[in-house]
């Protein structure tokens, strides 16, 4: 006999994998998907990169892309998309990739298209062949996931991104990927020694960073209220100090929360609190250690400058970092811009906590080497502000 599991047990947050290209959980995004979506929409479909941190949502998002292309025939007519994830088909050979495509692609053809091609195909020149005879009639569209894996592959050497690119931007070709990845194409193409094949600049980057304010009060409420879940007035308030509009954070706050309010789970509310500080710890340490030591240094000075009454003198080592640096950050979703003064704060009042405890990286990054022996004093402000810190809190809870 089978056990139903109630609805009162169903925790809508638990999901801290890739959502589904349909799931009600994908919150916000329509900047972003509009942005790739118009772009795919051209009479010759342009080729994007989604960038972003890990657990930031950029799976998903490309998930509900393809989704959209896949099962809006409406909007989306003689449209194939073919998604594949790079994890998934590993350190494959090129002619392997060309069939697997191949193969996805001939599927969504029209059953009397499909009858007139062949079942298989040996490699990129009978792949290219079929695109072209095929793109009088149907547009194609090759999501990739995990792209950093494949620009890894041994196998995948300049010629076959320089096959992919001639398919990319090709007027004969009705073809575009999709990309989803952590660092910027031409970045990957460079560290992978793949720069020449400049597969790189036929694309056009989407940064998917923090949810915009609307979005992300959604995503902390409805689910509840869906559910008939009330929880504390409060509620709010901590899952921004907590998670700030980081999707990924809100989700494993709000959780918690569910889980305690759906089934009256005995846990006092400051005994939740640092059970979650304790489940987050892990991933923002992770985060951490992504990024490059500029990150970290621009990340140190922002948060030093929240502590040290003379912040004009700390803000003029801030601006000797590239404007890339905090601009990517931004673009990220690691720093935010404060909608009263401008200035730029960490994303979460908790990740801010933890900063001054997270050590740098031990190589000077490059901005500062230029700078000579002011990297010393630099790094030697941030100890000096850290120590401060430390120290003010003793005093504070003595």
């Amino acid at each position: 006999m089978s056990i139903a599991i109630s609805d009162r047990f169903a925790n809508p947050y638990s999901c801290r994998t890739t959502l589904p290209g349909n799931s009600k959980m994908l919150y916000g995004r329509q900047r972003e998907l509009s942005e790739v979506e118009i772009r795919l929409a051209a009479e010759r479909p342009q080729n994007c990169a989604l960038v972003g941190d890990r657990r930031i949502g950029k799976s998903s998002l490309l998930h509900r892309l393809w989704w959209r292309c896949r099962y809006d025939t409406e909007r989306w007519p003689q449209t194939i998309p073919i998604f594949m994830d790079a994890e998934e088909i590993g350190s494959i050979k090129p002619e392997k990739f060309f069939r697997f495509v191949y193969k996805e692609a001939r599927a969504l053809l029209d059953p009397e298209d499909a009858s007139s091609v062949p079942e298989t195909v040996e490699g990129f020149e009978e792949f290219r062949d079929f695109v072209a005879d095929q793109s009088p009639k149907y547009r194609f569209i090759i999501f990739i996931d995990e792209f950093e894996v494949m620009a890894d592959n041994k196998h995948f050497g300049n010629d076959f991104f320089i096959s992919l690119r001639a398919l990319g931007q090709g007027p004969q070709y009705r073809l575009a990927f999709v990309t989803c990845s952590k660092s910027t194409l031409d970045r990957l193409c460079q560290d992978k020694h793949i720069k020449s094949s400049h597969f790189w600049n036929i694309f056009s980057t989407t940064w998917v960073g923090l949810l915009d304010e609307e979005p992300a009060n959604q995503l902390m409420t409805e689910p509840f209220n869906q559910a008939g879940v009330y929880p504390p007035v409060d509620h709010q308030e901590r899952v921004n100090r907590l998670a700030g509009r980081h999707p990924f954070f809100i989700q494993m706050v709000c959780e918690e929360i569910f889980n305690k309010f759906s089934l009256m789970v005995p846990l006092k509310l400051s005994e939740l609190e640092w059970k979650l500080r304790l489940s987050i710890r892990p991933h923002l340490e992770y985060l951490w250690e992504e990024q490059t030591l500029e990150e970290q240094t621009a990340i140190k000075l922002l948060h030093a400058i929240r502590l040290e009454p003379q912040k004009e003198r700390l803000k003029s080592k801030l601006q000797d970092l590239s404007r890339d640096i905090t601009d990517e950050l931004l673009a990220r979703g690691i720093l935010t811009e404060d909608t009263t003064t401008g200035d730029l704060q960490l994303f979460s009042q908790l990740f801010n906590g933890f900063v001054q405890d997270l050590p740098l990286k031990q190589e000077p990054p490059s901005w500062m080497k230029k700078v000579g022996n002011r990297y010393a004093s630099v790094i030697e402000e941030i100890e000096r502000l850290v120590k401060l810190a430390g120290d003010a809190k003793k005093l504070l809870r003595a």
